[in-house]
């Protein structure tokens, strides 16, 4: 007979009360549950055992706040789904939080029924992304191996941006199809719909634009990004969650065909054919 293992959740908050109050309604429904009172001690749990299927996390504390640490966790375990806790009722807040990577957002008092709900589809998005990573680790290690076998197989690389520049670096706006990226107010709209992108989405798309019509290999990406050069593995790592949740955000809009995927060799944006 098969072992039902119940997701395992993460509570931080520097209110006693509250933690306590979500750390038992959690026990009761049969979750795993472990707490911390701020954001430096989640951190120290993440260290010594990093599975966790879904994190809820408090944003006003002292020390390090929600907001930091949830950059911190984007870094560290990207593929965390982080909820979000406020006693602020405030749209600017939600979203700077939703920006940042968190998947959901609850403004307390946090209706029990709400609270269970977000946890669930936390870890199941956190359960869906590791199964879409083990599917990827997988295709590249068969793409690394029909490589090895087949050497004629091997496509060109593509050349860096600095020499493929489709517009000029500087530019404060630019447009590929219906999609317009406004580097200077950090959004991106297609048509008239905003896209809501986190930080590094939208950076990843302002890199793109750039070079529309030319695929990007995801180490030069992330060289434009960081700059710092990576091995294509390493890159793949780093970018392939980011890359897929902005291909998801532009498929939910007329833009959804303009971000194609050319395996082994990297990313393009633009309209029709690669030239």
């Amino acid at each position: 007979m098969a072992v039902i293992v119940m997701p395992r959740v993460l509570i931080i908050d520097d209110d006693p009360v509250i933690r306590l109050a979500i750390e038992q309604l959690l026990t009761d429904y049969g979750y795993d549950t472990v707490t911390a009172a701020d954001g430096e001690s989640a951190l120290k749990h993440l260290v010594q055992d990093a599975h966790f299927d879904a994190v809820l996390c408090d944003i006003k504390m002292p020390g390090l706040d929600g907001l930091s640490l949830l950059g911190q966790l984007q870094t560290r375990a990207p593929h965390l789904a982080v909820v979000m806790l406020t006693g602020e009722d405030k749209v600017e807040t939600a979203v700077q939080a939703m920006r940042q990577g968190a998947i959901n957002y609850l403004t307390k008092p946090i209706d029990p029924d709400d609270l269970l709900k977000a946890v669930q589809e936390a870890a199941t998005h956190y359960a869906t992304n590791l199964q879409k990573q083990a599917v990827l680790d997988q295709l590249f290690s068969n793409l690394e191996t029909l490589r090895t076998l087949h050497p004629d197989l091997q496509q060109p690389e593509p050349a860096p941006p600095t020499e493929t520049a489709a517009v000029p670096p500087d530019a404060p706006q630019i447009r590929c199809g219906a999609l317009s990226v406004d580097r200077k107010q950090m959004l991106a709209y297609c048509g008239d719909d905003v896209l809501d992108l986190t930080p590094t989405e939208f950076d990843i798309l302002w890199q793109l634009v750039q070079q529309q019509g030319h695929v990007i290999a995801l180490e030069v990406l992330v060289l434009a990004l960081h700059g710092v050069e990576v091995s294509r593995e390493e890159a793949r790592r780093m970018l392939s969650s980011h890359l897929s949740n902005l291909k998801t955000k532009l498929q939910k809009t007329p833009c959804g065909e303009l971000l194609t995927n050319h395996w082994g060799r990297g990313y393009r944006l633009g309209e029709g054919r690669q030239s």
